[in-house]
C-alpha cells in the first residue's frame, strides 16, 4: 500500500509541473487548448506511468479503408439493409446501427442488441455476393456524389471484414477480447473537444481497452491527451487542465488513459489555483480528436475496437 501511496505522489507530482491548458485568472493569459508538439515518449518523468494507460500502437492492423470509403460502403449497407438511425444522447442511440451528433456520427458494429444487426447484416451481404459475385459495371448506385458499381462495394466490405478479423487477432494476443466496435465519421473542419470517455467505466479499473485506428489516410490526424479534475457535467476543468502530449496514429488506451477511472485519487494533487491538496478531487486522464486549432482538413474517420482483459 505504501507503494502505490508514492505511485500517486510521484504521478501527481509530474502532472502538477506541466503546462495548463486555459487562462490563468492569476498571469491574465488567453492561452487555450495550446499543445505542444510532443509525442508521450517526450514526458521522461511520466512517460513510463503513462504507457500502463496510453500506448502507441504503430504494430496494429492498418484500416485499408480511406474515410471515403468507408461512407460509401456503409452508406450502400444503410440503403440497402435499412438500418436503424438515431440521434445521440437519446434511449434509441443505444442499439442503432448509426448514430447522429452534432458535429459527427457514429457506427456500431457488435452483438445485435448494440449495432441492430448491422455486423450480421454486413457479413450475410459478403456471403450472398461470394455466391453469387455482382456485376462490375452494372447496378450503379449514387453514394458520396460518385457512382459506384456493387463490385466496387463488394470489393470494400471484404477489405473491412477481413481488416476487422485481424484486429481482433491483434487484440486477442495482446490479452484483450474484442466485445464491439464503433466507427467515427468526422466533416472537414471538424474541432473535437476534450472529454473523458465515460462509457469506459468499469468496475474493475484497468480492464478495459480501446484501439483507435485512424482511416487511410488519416495516419497524421492529432489526439490532445489532458490531465484535470471534472468539471460541470462531467467535462474537464480545461483552465485547470494540464496538457500532457499530442499523439498521432494507432493509440491503444484503457480505462485509465480514456477517462473511465481515475488516474490519481482524490487527495493527492490540486490542479487549480486555489484549494489543497488534501481537499482536491480525483484526477482523470482526458482527450480530444482534432484538438481545437487543429481542425479536419477533409472528412476524417477512426476505427474503434473496444474489448475486455481476457487473462
Amino acid at each position: 500500500m505504501a507503494a502505490r501511496f508514492a505511485f500517486y505522489a510521484s504521478v501527481a507530482e509530474a502532472l502538477v509541473a506541466l503546462p495548463r491548458t486555459g487562462p490563468s485568472p492569476i498571469k491574465g493569459t488567453r492561452d487555450i487548448e495550446h499543445i505542444p508538439l510532443l509525442g508521450l515518449e517526450d514526458l521522461p518523468d511520466l512517460h513510463e506511468d503513462l504507457e500502463k494507460y496510453i500506448r502507441e500502437a504503430p504494430d496494429a492492423p492498418k484500416c485499408p479503408l480511406t474515410p471515403n470509403g468507408l461512407v460509401s460502403l456503409f452508406g450502400f449497407m444503410r440503403r440497402r439493409h435499412k438500418c436503424k438511425l438515431a440521434r445521440s444522447r437519446t434511449p434509441a442511440a443505444r442499439g442503432a446501427s448509426f448514430v447522429f451528433g452534432a458535429k459527427s456520427f457514429s457506427i456500431n458494429l457488435g452483438k445485435p442488441k448494440f449495432d441492430g444487426e448491422l455486423l450480421e447484416k454486413m457479413k450475410a451481404q459478403k456471403a450472398a455476393w461470394d455466391k453469387r459475385p455482382p456485376p462490375r459495371f452494372e447496378n450503379a448506385l449514387a453514394l458520396d456524389f460518385r457512382i459506384h458499381s456493387e463490385q466496387y462495394i463488394r470489393d470494400l466490405l471484404v477489405n473491412f471484414l477481413d481488416f476487422f478479423g485481424r484486429t481482433q487477432i491483434y487484440l486477442l494476443n495482446k490479452g484483450i477480447k474484442h466485445t464491439h466496435t464503433h466507427v467515427m465519421i468526422y466533416p472537414e473542419g471538424y474541432t473535437g473537444n476534450a472529454h473523458f470517455d465515460t462509457r469506459m467505466d468499469t468496475n474493475t479499473p484497468g480492464s478495459l481497452w480501446r484501439l483507435l485506428v485512424p482511416a487511410k489516410g488519416n495516419e497524421g490526424r492529432p489526439i490532445g491527451f489532458y490531465a484535470s479534475h471534472k468539471g460541470k457535467r462531467g467535462w474537464p476543468v480545461l483552465r485547470d487542465a494540464r496538457r500532457l502530449a499530442l499523439a498521432t496514429g494507432p493509440i491503444l488506451m484503457n480505462d485509465y488513459g480514456s477517462g473511465g477511472s481515475a488516474v490519481v485519487p482524490a487527495g493527492q494533487a490540486e490542479l487549480g489555483h486555489t484549494g489543497s491538496a488534501a481537499a482536491a478531487a480525483d484526477i482523470f486522464l482526458g482527450h480530444a480528436p482534432y484538438p481545437k486549432g487543429m481542425p479536419t482538413t477533409a472528412r476524417a474517420a477512426t476505427v474503434v475496437f473496444t474489448g475486455r482483459i481476457s487473462r
